[in-house]
């Protein structure tokens, strides 16, 4: 079971990426600090910024998948799928989703990963 992004085959598809931390004002983002993770998009009607979200299990394929649809900020039980992190990863980072913006919530730990799908 993993979390996964599905990944347009044209780079014409992508966009801007927008790293929103839970508490803005400190100006950096630290290592597994909860964020917001927005896409800028400049194709289709106008531009359009789309906040990633979790979406449920697929059976189909084993995984979780990441949508466009989230809320920015708002931080809580009904927002807890919208919250990622970076962890370091060897000499790197990776994006994993395991928030902790609501003590309560129980949710699952993952690396986020690329899933290519033909057609």
């Amino acid at each position: 079971m993993h979390i996964l992004i599905v990944q347009e085959i044209y780079d014409v598809f992508g966009g801007s990426v927008a790293l929103l931390p839970l508490n803005p004002k400190k100006g950096v983002i630290c290592v597994s600090t909860d964020l917001n993770i927005v896409i800028f998009s400049t194709h289709g009607c106008g531009d359009q910024s789309t906040v990633w979200q979790l979406e449920t299990y697929d059976s189909k394929t084993g995984n979780y998948f990441i949508k466009d649809g989230g809320v920015e900020g708002n931080p809580g039980p009904q927002t807890i799928r919208n919250w990622f992190k970076i962890d370091k990863y060897g000499y790197g980072y990776k994006f994993v989703y395991c928030p902790s913006v609501c003590s309560k919530c129980k949710v699952i730990c993952k690396d986020v990963g690329v899933y290519m799908k033909n057609g």
